[in-house]
């Protein structure tokens, strides 16, 4: 599940350099719940990180 553009709002909001994977604990939203799972974030917005 993914951010809305709205949310995202990447005008204002643009997406930084790529890097190598970092580690992270992440909250990942599911239509019926949340998780705290472990993944890596390759970029991110002042606003929001990408997880896998």
């Amino acid at each position: 599940m993914s951010l809305t553009l709205e949310e995202l709002d990447v005008e204002h909001y643009p997406s930084g350099p790529m890097v190598p994977a970092v580690p992270v604990w992440a909250w990942i939203r599911f239509p019926c719940s949340a998780e705290l799972v472990a993944g890596e974030t390759f970029g991110w917005t002042s606003r929001a990180v990408q997880v896998s």
